[in-house]
């Protein structure tokens, strides 16, 4: 999927979300879908150390350890859907 396309269901669900009437709105029943994410993957740690990018004094703290196992299990504490 492509950014446009991307673009475009966003757009179609959150009008099709806004479209929505009180009532119906009241009887749905949804988990929060995160598309918003931080994966630290292992490569981009690596890439930082190639590059010589000290993670911490660039953003002022360090980068969190990351993994799926520990991100799916927070997600599901949260009630984050998660796409697969």
């Amino acid at each position: 999927m492509n950014r446009r396309e991307f673009l475009k269901i966003s757009l179609a669900l959150t009008m099709g979300g806004l479209a929505m009437t009180t009532e119906a709105a009241e009887n749905f029943s949804a988990r929060t879908i995160d598309f918003h994410a931080h994966a630290i993957l292992p490569s981009y740690i690596k890439a930082l150390k190639t590059l010589k990018i000290d993670a911490a004094a660039e953003e002022g703290f360090p980068l969190p350890k990351w993994n799926v196992e520990t991100h799916l299990q927070f997600m599901d504490a949260a009630g984050t859907m998660a796409l697969t």
